[in-house]
């Protein structure tokens, strides 16, 4: 049964704001790539640092996003994930609220299923639209984050951001056009979640 992100602010209703642990279970992250990469043990031995120190959220993400990164298959990105999610689900239960950091529907999918209750997406709907279909069959959260172009190009060309706050309300303008429809129509709430979180 997934967990509304409701599940956690009750827990401090008006007194809390709910803080996110990262575990990035890749080679090469810019913040700690390796340091959790293929090792179990490691990854789950964080996580419970991280609940100590007080998150409530662990966001685990199988692919890096750094600037220059190229993409990983799908196979590759679940091989990295499933495992410590499903370690994590089992030792820690519903001490904690995971969230799955990826952009793949399928992805998403299979960590939902594994025990992951919400997404933290690149892009949100741009590199993949059925992602919306992931979000409103789960009825998850879903945290949805900007990026001018893709990994692997973000930096290259002029970036000019005269006017942040036009350019970030014009891009989330267009996610909602190309896929909150569909979200919203079968689960309206899942849209002011995200935004809260």
């Amino acid at each position: 049964m997934q967990k509304s992100i409701d599940t956690l602010s009750n827990r401090y209703p008006g007194k809390k704001t709910l803080v996110m642990g990262i575990l990035n279970v890749t080679p090469d992250s810019f913040s700690d790539g390796g340091l959790y990469f293929d090792d179990v043990a490691k990854a789950v031995a964080r996580v419970e640092q991280m609940i100590e120190e007080g998150a409530d959220i662990i966001d685990i993400g199988g692919e890096s996003t750094r600037p220059g990164s190229t993409p990983i298959s799908l196979e590759e990105e679940l091989k990295r994930i499933i495992p410590i999610i499903d370690a994590v689900s089992n030792k820690l239960g519903d001490k904690v609220m995971l969230s799955i950091d990826t952009y793949k529907s399928s992805v998403a999918q299979e960590a939902l299923q594994a025990g992951a209750n919400m997404i933290n997406s690149l892009g949100g709907f741009t590199f993949d639209s059925t992602l919306a279909d992931v979000v409103a069959a789960f009825d998850c959260p879903i945290v949805i984050y900007h990026i001018k172009g893709e990994p692997r190009t973000m930096q290259a060309g002029s970036i000019d951001y005269s006017d942040v706050k036009i350019r970030l309300a014009a891009a989330h303008r267009r996610v909602a056009k190309r896929s909150f429809g569909q979200i919203i129509a079968r689960k309206a709430w899942i849209a002011t979640n995200a935004r809260r979180i």
